[in-house]
C-alpha cells in the first residue's frame, strides 16, 4: 500500500508487485536439438530473443545461428520482464 500526501490531501494506492524470473543463465551445444526453457515464472509469459522459435512455449533452437554465440533471452509477463543469458 502506498500513501500519498500533497497540500493537505491524501490518497492510498494498493500495488501488486509481480516477481518475474526467467531462470538461471545457461548454455547449450550448437548441435543440440531445440528444447523448451522450463524454469520461468510465473507461467503464461512469453519469450523473445535470438534462437526463440516458439514464444509461448519458450522453444530455443541452439542451431539458429552458426557456430558459438550468446543470446539475451527475455521472459515477459504482464509488462514485467527478466533476462537470462544463453551461451551456445
Amino acid at each position: 500500500m502506498v500513501n500519498y500526501f500533497f497540500k493537505g490531501c491524501s490518497d492510498t494506492v494498493n500495488m501488486v508487485v509481480v516477481s518475474v524470473d526467467a531462470g538461471p543463465d545457461t548454455n547449450a551445444c550448437p548441435s543440440q536439438l531445440p528444447f523448451n526453457l522450463a524454469s520461468a515464472s510465473p507461467l503464461s509469459g512469453s519469450w523473445s530473443g535470438n534462437g526463440i522459435t516458439d514464444t509461448n512455449a519458450g522453444t530455443f533452437n541452439p542451431s539458429a545461428t552458426v557456430g558459438n554465440w550468446m543470446s539475451n533471452l527475455v521472459y515477459t509477463f504482464k509488462g514485467c520482464a527478466d533476462t537470462l543469458l544463453m551461451d551456445v
